[in-house]
C-alpha cells in the first residue's frame, strides 16, 4: 500500500490547477473506499470559530438539507472535529463524546442518505483557525488499517489546496457557484 500511498501524493503534488487537483484526490479517495469529502476551514477570531467555508463534494440533496437546516452547530463529526487533534472514524463518536437526542437524529438521517462511516481528520492552521476534511463510505468496509495512509495523503492534500485558497478572505469561487454566501458562511 505505502507505494500506492507514494504515487497517490506525488500525483496531488503535481497537479497544476485547483480543478485537477479535487478531481485527483476524489479519485485518491475512492481508492481507500470513500464514495465524497468535504473541507471545511473555521476561521479563528479568539473566541470560537465563527465562519466556515470549504469544498464540498456531496450529494447536493445532502447539502441543501444540512444547509438549509443549520446543522453544522448539530453535527457532532463537525464539533468533534473543531475540538480535537487527531483523526478519528465516526463509529467511534459515541465513545468520544456525548452525544444529544439531537446529534443521535442527526446521525439516524445522515444513515438515511447513505452515509454509512467515515473519517475526520482535523488541521490546525499556522493562523490557529482549523480545517476539517471528512471521507464519507456509503458502505461498511473497514478502512482502519489504511488510517495512517488516508491521514497522510489527506494532509497532502490540504496542504496542495491551500496553495489555491487565502485564508485571509477563504472564499472560495466554486462554493459561491453552488450555495449562495448566505447559506455557507456564517457569521455566530
Amino acid at each position: 500500500m505505502e507505494s500506492e500511498t507514494l504515487a497517490s501524493i506525488e500525483h496531488l503534488k503535481g497537479c497544476k490547477s485547483k480543478a485537477s487537483l479535487l478531481r485527483n484526490f476524489s479519485k485518491v479517495i475512492k481508492g481507500f473506499g470513500f464514495s465524497y469529502y468535504c473541507l471545511g476551514t473555521y476561521l479563528y477570531t479568539g473566541k470560537i470559530y465563527p465562519q466556515q467555508t470549504g469544498v464540498l463534494q456531496l450529494p447536493s440533496e445532502w447539502e441543501n438539507w444540512y444547509f438549509n437546516q443549520d446543522f453544522n452547530n448539530v453535527d457532532p463529526v463537525v464539533m468533534l472535529g473543531k475540538q480535537v487533534s487527531m483523526p478519528f472514524v465516526w463509529e467511534d463518536i459515541p465513545k468520544l463524546m456525548k452525544i444529544s437526542d439531537e446529534q443521535k437524529a442527526f446521525l439516524k438521517k445522515a444513515r438515511s442518505f447513505g452515509f454509512c462511516n467515515g473519517v475526520t481528520i482535523p488541521i490546525t492552521e499556522k493562523n490557529g483557525s482549523k480545517s476539517i476534511l471528512n471521507l464519507i463510505k456509503i458502505d461498511q468496509q473497514n478502512f482502519r488499517n489504511a488510517l495512517y495512509d488516508i491521514t497522510w495523503v489527506s494532509n497532502v492534500f490540504h496542504e496542495c489546496y491551500r496553495t489555491y485558497v487565502d485564508l485571509k478572505t477563504m472564499i472560495l469561487p466554486e462554493i459561491e457557484e453552488r450555495l449562495n454566501t448566505k447559506e455557507f458562511l456564517s457569521s455566530r
